[in-house]
Protein backbone atom coordinates (compact mmCIF):
# COMPACT_ATOMS: atom_id res chain seq x y z
CA UNK A 1 0.00 0.00 0.00
CA UNK A 2 1.88 3.24 -1.37
CA UNK A 3 -1.21 5.88 -0.54
CA UNK A 4 -1.58 6.92 2.48
CA UNK A 5 -5.74 6.82 1.25
CA UNK A 6 -5.60 3.70 0.80
CA UNK A 7 -4.19 3.05 4.94
CA UNK A 8 -6.66 5.08 6.24
CA UNK A 9 -9.39 2.85 4.43
CA UNK A 10 -7.11 -0.18 5.82
CA UNK A 11 -6.94 1.31 9.84
CA UNK A 12 -10.90 2.11 9.75
CA UNK A 13 -11.53 -1.30 9.03
CA UNK A 14 -9.69 -2.90 11.22
CA UNK A 15 -10.91 -0.37 14.10
CA UNK A 16 -14.57 -1.30 13.28
CA UNK A 17 -13.69 -4.96 12.98
CA UNK A 18 -12.09 -4.40 16.46
CA UNK A 19 -15.01 -2.01 17.76
CA UNK A 20 -16.81 -4.38 20.22
CA UNK A 21 -13.44 -5.15 21.46
CA UNK A 22 -11.77 -2.51 23.09
CA UNK A 23 -12.84 0.90 23.62
CA UNK A 24 -10.09 2.79 22.07
CA UNK A 25 -10.97 1.09 18.52
CA UNK A 26 -14.28 3.07 19.36
CA UNK A 27 -13.08 6.19 19.69
CA UNK A 28 -10.98 6.02 16.56
CA UNK A 29 -14.37 4.89 14.20
CA UNK A 30 -16.46 7.73 16.10
CA UNK A 31 -14.57 10.62 16.71
CA UNK A 32 -11.75 10.16 14.34
CA UNK A 33 -12.98 12.14 10.56
CA UNK A 34 -10.65 12.54 7.20
CA UNK A 35 -8.29 15.16 8.51
CA UNK A 36 -7.81 13.39 12.00
CA UNK A 37 -6.60 10.38 10.35
CA UNK A 38 -4.35 12.20 8.48
CA UNK A 39 -2.64 13.74 10.79
CA UNK A 40 -2.59 10.77 12.67
CA UNK A 41 -0.84 9.03 10.42
CA UNK A 42 1.58 11.67 8.87
CA UNK A 43 4.89 10.81 10.59
CA UNK A 44 4.27 6.99 9.37
CA UNK A 45 6.40 5.92 6.69
CA UNK A 46 4.92 2.61 6.17
CA UNK A 47 1.25 0.96 6.74
CA UNK A 48 2.83 -1.71 9.09
CA UNK A 49 4.40 1.40 11.01
CA UNK A 50 0.55 3.44 10.99
CA UNK A 51 -1.20 0.07 12.00
CA UNK A 52 0.99 -1.12 14.85
CA UNK A 53 0.59 3.04 16.53
CA UNK A 54 -3.39 3.03 15.69
CA UNK A 55 -3.20 -0.63 17.83
CA UNK A 56 -0.85 1.11 20.14
CA UNK A 57 -2.80 3.87 21.02
CA UNK A 58 -5.82 1.89 20.90
CA UNK A 59 -4.68 0.20 23.78
CA UNK A 60 -3.65 3.16 25.33
CA UNK A 61 -6.82 4.79 25.46
CA UNK A 62 -8.73 1.11 26.79
CA UNK A 63 -6.74 1.04 29.51
CA UNK A 64 -7.41 4.52 30.11
CA UNK A 65 -11.05 4.40 30.20
CA UNK A 66 -10.85 1.01 31.84
CA UNK A 67 -8.91 2.73 34.90
CA UNK A 68 -11.69 5.46 34.72
CA UNK A 69 -14.32 3.26 35.19
CA UNK A 70 -13.14 1.06 38.13
CA UNK A 71 -12.23 4.17 39.95
CA UNK A 72 -15.68 5.49 39.47
CA UNK A 73 -16.93 1.98 41.07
Amino acid sequence: MSNKQDWIAKLKELAFSRYETAYGYQVFIECYGTAEWVEFIEDCKTYQEAEAKVVRIAWLLTSRHDDACAEIL
